[in-house]
């Protein structure tokens, strides 16, 4: 992130050094540094701030293979995961469903509508934690 107090140069000489200032790096080269490195980014290369660091990340996401499994497969694992829960299939969709408009965030099972978001999303941290809730 461009950071206003970066100091381009100093003075070497110690007794100048008593009656000048540094030069600061300017804020639009800085800038400008930012977007040629978002540019030169590769494929599957992302940059990332976590809220709890200072630091911007050059992160690789791992290659997702295609799903194996066929959709009768899937329509039996969720069939399992429903009967252990204990609810029908369709109830716990349709909780999915008004969590996902209730959060802002964009879900669409298949053969239903997708879910149009009414309101803006929250923060992103609140709707990721109460949509997984």
């Amino acid at each position: 992130m461009p950071d206003p107090m970066a100091v381009k140069h100093e003075v070497s000489d110690d007794i100048a050094k008593e009656r000048t200032h540094p030069v600061f790096d300017p804020l639009l080269e800085q800038f400008e540094v930012y977007t040629q490195t978002i540019q030169r980014l590769r494929q599957r290369q992302v940059l990332l701030k976590l809220p709890e660091h200072d630091r911007v990340l050059r992160v690789r996401i791992p290659k997702v293979s295609a799903p194996r499994a066929g959709a009768a497969h899937l329509e039996r694992w969720k069939q399992w995961l429903a009967q252990a829960v204990g609810e029908p299939c369709r109830r716990l969709e349709e909780g999915i469903e008004q969590r996902a408009q209730r959060c802002g965030v964009p879900f669409h099972l298949p053969g239903s509508d997708p879910v149009a978001t009414a309101q803006p999303a929250a923060a992103p941290r609140e709707s990721h934690d109460a949509f997984w809730q």
